[in-house]
């Protein structure tokens, strides 16, 4: 593919799976966005001073909006996922803890356990998600948009690798325990159809929907994710899946 990125990030690029470059490019195209950040960061401000519009509701929970400079969270996914799941790991046990996909640790001081399969980062386990067993057994699994790429951005490509992977992470909960991930809706056509035919053994799923251009969101009857295009009418995911997987 043709890359539009500056020519220092081009090799990094090419070092990732063919299909997963459109994604990074459009990645780093946010990250050099999220550089350039008064005018959000005066929008964020000015909606926190008049206490309308820096938040939004799931499942009945206010949650403040994420705007930060990294990946230029006011106009993507990010801005309603990482709050979400975040709310949840600093209720738990750091020690009982692990994350799939190298996410909140770039947004908030993150003591868990991290596997990403590509991440270079400190403390960060390069392992494949299926593949993955330390021999413990974890309380919360979370990951944060990185199932839906598993096996489906890669090559060969095995769309149903992201299935596996769930029901792998699934054995590595305790007996109460609980694996929360989000999925962005229409990426991976697959792992959408699983989740809206309920075929994800013990899945309960909760849904958003973006409404306008600076990136508000609100709850919906995942029903209405059917029709939600990816990067349509807005930049990045229009609907993002939250589901929750307990033994």
């Amino acid at each position: 593919m043709r890359l539009t990125v500056r020519p220092l990030l081009r090799p990094l690029v090419r070092s990732l799976p063919e299909p997963m470059q459109p994604w990074a490019v459009r990645r780093l195209e946010a990250i050099r966005e999220g550089l350039v950040w008064p005018i959000p960061l005066a929008m964020y401000a000015r909606s926190a001073l008049d206490g309308e519009g820096s938040r939004f509701v799931l499942g009945g929970r206010r949650h403040r909006y994420l705007w930060h400079p990294y990946m230029a969270t006011w106009r993507t996914e990010r801005a309603v996922e990482v709050p979400v799941v975040w709310d949840r790991v600093r209720s738990g046990d750091p020690a009982s803890t692990l994350e799939i996909g190298n996410v909140l640790s770039h947004y908030f001081p993150a003591a868990h356990t991290v596997v990403d399969k590509y991440e270079q980062a400190p403390g960060v386990i390069n392992e494949d998600a299926v593949d993955f067993d330390d021999g413990r057994r974890y309380d919360l699994i979370v990951s944060v948009s990185t199932l839906e790429h598993v096996g489906y951005d890669e090559q060969p490509k095995d769309a149903a690798k992201g299935l596996r992977a769930i029901e792998h992470l699934r054995e590595l909960l305790t007996d109460s325990g609980e694996l929360w991930f989000t999925v962005p809706k229409d990426w991976n056509p697959e792992l959408d159809r699983h989740l809206a035919e309920g075929r994800i053994r013990g899945a309960e799923r909760r849904c958003v929907k973006r409404i306008s251009e600076d990136g508000r969101w609100e709850e919906v009857d995942c029903d209405e994710l059917e029709e939600v295009r990816y990067d349509t009418p807005f930049p990045y995911a229009n609907g993002v899946t939250f589901a929750v997987v307990r033994n």
